[in-house]
C-alpha cells in the first residue's frame, strides 16, 4: 500500500518552540556549524521539518572510456529488470604484421580474456556470452552515454552457446602467468583463419590506425536473462584477445599466440538497460513514484531520490530564528535477499533548467565535509546541509528539490533502499528527517 509522506505544520512547531515578538524581525542568519559548543548550550532542535520524497528516473550517463566496464543481466526483486554490455575497440600488440606463408598457419583457439573488476550484482551463476564485431567508428574522448549505442554485425562470434563458468576467486594458470578471476569466452577461430589472417602483411596490419579503421571493435553482451551484472577490468593487461596457433614455417612447428589489445587507448562505452518493475514499475507509464514508504537510489543511470522542503520559506516569518545546522538523515534499509550491497556513498546534487547536475552550496565551501558516507553502525546517510538552508531562506536560491544520487555512475549497478519520511508515525528515527539546531537571536 502506497503511504502519502506525512506532511507536519511548520507553524505548529513554531509555536512550540519559539516565542514569537511584535518587534520588528532583524534580517535572518544561519550558523555554519562552526560554532564553540559553548555558543549552542540554549539550542533547540527539531526533526518535524516537513519533507516529501520521490524515486524518480535517472537521465542517461557519461559512459566511455570508465574504469569498469559492465558486463550482464540480472532481475531485482524490487526495482526490475537490468542488462548491462559495453563496446571498445581492440589494438593490435605490433606494427607491420606479417605471419608469413599463412597456408602453414594452424589457429588451434581464439579466446576472449576479460578480467575481473571486483564487483558481481545480483546471483553469481554461468552466463551465456555473445561477442559481435562493431560496424560503426567508436571515436575515442567522443562522448557516449548508458543509453548509447553503435551498428554491429549480425553474427555472433562466439564459438557456442554453453555457459561460461566463472568463480570470482578462481585464479587461472596459463604457462607460467596466474590470471585474476576472468571471463573466458572463446570465439570462433575461423574469424582468425578467415577474417584477420588474410590481412598479414598488408596496409590494415600496418598499425593501430589502419587496423582501427579496418576493424571497427567488438560488442559483448549476455544472453541469460536474469544472473549477475559483472564488472570487468579491460585496462587489466590480462584482458585481451589472444589467438593460439601453431606456426610450421619453419623447421619445426612452433606453438604460439598473438594478443589483441584492450587498454586505456582503446574508445569504449557502456550500454545498460533498465526495465522498471517491482516496487517502481509505475515508472513505465509516469514521472515520479511516491515513498511506499520506501524509495531507492540505482547506479547505472537508473533511478535516483528527489527531495523538496515545501514549507521551508515559513521558517523566514519567525522573528530572531537562527538555525545553526541543517542534517538530512536517511536510513537505509538492510538487504533482505543477500546479493545486493547497499552503497557506501551517495551524492547530493541540485538541478538545473537544463537538466545538469550541479553541487550543492555546502560542497565548494573550504573546509567543510557535507558527508554521504554509509554508516555501518546508525545505518544511514548524513548530510550536512546548512548553506543550502542558509541560501534558500534568504533567497539567494530558490526552494527547489535536491536529489539523492549513486557516486558509482555508470561503473555499477547497485542499488540502495531508503526510508522515506513516513515510515513510521512513531518513531521518528526511522524516517528520512531533516534536523535543525536552532537558536533565537535577541530583539
Amino acid at each position: 500500500m502506497q503511504i502519502t509522506p506525512v506532511r507536519f505544520i511548520l507553524t505548529a512547531f513554531i509555536g512550540l518552540v519559539l516565542v514569537v515578538s511584535s518587534c520588528t524581525r532583524p534580517d535572518q542568519s544561519i550558523g555554519l556549524e562552526l560554532q564553540p559548543e559553548g555558543d549552542l548550550l540554549s539550542a533547540s532542535q527539531t526533526d518535524t521539518i516537513s519533507l516529501t520524497a520521490f524515486t524518480i528516473p535517472e537521465d542517461s550517463l557519461r559512459s566511455d572510456e570508465l574504469s569498469l566496464s559492465l558486463l550482464g543481466n540480472y532481475v531485482d526483486p524490487l526495482l526490475g529488470y537490468t542488462s548491462a554490455s559495453f563496446y571498445t575497440q581492440i589494438r593490435i600488440s605490433a606494427n607491420s604484421l606479417d605471419f608469413g606463408d599463412l597456408s602453414n598457419i594452424e589457429v588451434d583457439s581464439l579466446v576472449l580474456n576479460l578480467v575481473y573488476g571486483g564487483e558481481s550484482y545480483g546471483i553469481n551463476s554461468d552466463q551465456v556470452y555473445q561477442v559481435y564485431e562493431v560496424d560503426e567508428d567508436i571515436i575515442i574522448d567522443t562522448s557516449y552515454y548508458t543509453s548509447s549505442s553503435v551498428t554491429i554485425k549480425q553474427q555472433n562470434l562466439a564459438a557456442n552457446s554453453n555457459p561460461v563458468h566463472f568463480d570470482v576467486n578462481d585464479y587461472i594458470q596459463l604457462a607460467n602467468d596466474s590470471v585474476p578471476p576472468s571471463i573466458r569466452i572463446h570465439l570462433d577461430p575461423s574469424w582468425a583463419t578467415d577474417f584477420f589472417l588474410p590481412e598479414s602483411g598488408g596496409d590494415n596490419l600496418e598499425d593501430n590506425t589502419a587496423w582501427i579503421d579496418f576493424f571497427k571493435g567488438i560488442y559483448v553482451r549476455s544472453n541469460t536473462p536474469n544472473a549477475s551484472v559483472m564488472s570487468i577490468d579491460v585496462r587489466n593487461s590480462f584482458s585481451n584477445l589472444t589467438m593460439y596457433y601453431r606456426d610450421m614455417n619453419g623447421a619445426t612447428a612452433d606453438t604460439t599466440e598473438f594478443q589483441f589489445l584492450i587498454n586505456d587507448l582503446c574508445a569504449r562505452f557502456n550500454h545498460i538497460d533498465h526495465l522498471y518493475g517491482g516496487n517502481i514499475s509505475a515508472l513505465e507509464v509516469q514521472d515520479a513514484v511516491d515513498a511506499d514508504p520506501y524509495v531507492y537510489v540505482q547506479a547505472g543511470a537508473s533511478v535516483k531520490t528527489r527531495i523538496s522542503f515545501p514549507y521551508l520559506e515559513d521558517l523566514t516569518n519567525v522573528d530572531g530564528l537562527v538555525v545553526n545546522a541543517a542534517e538530512l538523515i536517511v536510513p537505509a534499509q538492510p538487504d533482505l535477499f543477500g546479493h545486493y550491497n547497499n552503497q557506501e556513498k551517495l551524492f547530493l546534487r541540485l538541478r538545473e533548467d537544463d537538466g545538469d547536475p550541479l553541487l550543492l552550496p555546502d560542497e565548494v565551501t573550504f573546509n567543510f565535509s557535507i558527508g554521504g558516507e554509509y554508516d555501518e553502525e546508525t545505518h544511514d546517510y548524513r548530510f550536512k546541509i546548512p548553506r543550502f538552508i542558509q541560501q534558500v531562506l534568504s533567497g539567494e536560491i530558490e526552494n527547489q528539490s535536491i536529489y539523492l544520487v549513486s557516486n558509482l555512475s555508470g561503473i555499477s549497478v547497485r542499488r540502495v533502499v531508503l526510508s522515506g519520511p513516513s515510515v513510521s508515525d512513531s518513531d521518528s528515527s526511522q524516517n528520512m528527517r531533516l534536523i535543525l539546531t536552532h537558536t533565537r537571536s535577541a530583539l
